[in-house]
């Protein structure tokens, strides 16, 4: 997914998506944008996959005596 900065206001970035949607988002998030900057999102399922696993062994660590 893909976002433009559109502009700075205060601490936000007001970033707008395809079809004229717009979103703001806490300036210290991306601390390095500027306006016009392209901003892509991920969804790294792979790191999901690994975190849960990590935290289903942490929760059976907890409960194993």
């Amino acid at each position: 997914m893909r976002y433009i900065v559109d502009r700075i206001e205060e601490k936000f970035l007001v970033l707008e998506k395809e079809k004229g949607i717009f979103i703001s988002v806490p300036l210290e998030l991306i601390p390095d944008a500027q306006a016009g900057d392209c901003i892509d999102v991920i969804i790294n399922k792979e790191e999901t996959k690994d975190r849960q696993e990590n935290a289903g062994r942490l929760m059976e660590s907890l409960f194993v005596d």
